[in-house]
């Protein structure tokens, strides 16, 4: 989820188990048809909640207190700037910790999303309806080119057929 769009959830966005959000980017970018992304809320994103959001969970709250909705625009923008230097510092302090020497920002993270729910094996249009992009090949511009250990066992798996031991052709059955 882009930071600006964390920044702008109410509570009324929440629709039982799911939350129910317009991209900022893709609202400004596609007046006419913005698409509404629906994301479940697992059980760490409800403790997250709990522990980080607005404790007066009226409709019309925003859902952790990042932006007050009574700030001009101008503090409102300072304030999600804030909070996107505030996700890549923790992001960076992960990777040192765990060795990663790449360059890690929101786009990365996003792309990353991306291709390892593909490569679990979800839908390129699931991975569209997550990420909220109007058109399947802005998703496909997300995906990662897969590895070469992956392209070595698809291959494998399409020559799988040179490994079924050959039958009798007289036990072959016409068809």
């Amino acid at each position: 989820m882009n930071p600006k769009d964390l920044a702008y959830l109410k509570f009324k966005d929440i629709y039982g188990a799911y939350l129910h959000f317009i991209r900022a980017k893709t609202e400004r970018e596609t007046r006419n048809d913005p698409k509404l992304i629906r994301a479940y809320i697992n059980e760490d994103m409800w403790a997250i909640i709990e522990k980080w959001g607005n404790k007066n969970k009226s409709p019309d709250n925003f859902l952790f207190p990042i932006v007050d909705k009574d700030a001009d625009p101008l503090q409102q923008h300072i304030r999600v700037r804030w909070l996107c230097k505030f996700i890549c510092d923790g992001v960076k302090r992960i990777c040192k910790e765990f060795g990663i020497e790449k360059e890690v920002n929101n786009m990365v993270c996003r792309h990353s999303y991306a291709t390892i729910t593909k490569r679990s094996g979800a839908s390129t249009e699931y991975v569209q309806e997550a990420l909220g992009h109007t058109t399947k090949t802005t998703t496909e511009i997300y995906l990662g080119d897969y590895e070469d250990v992956v392209k070595k066992e698809f291959s494998r798996k399409l020559l799988a057929f040179k490994n079924i031991p050959k039958q009798d052709n007289t036990t072959l059955k016409a068809v």
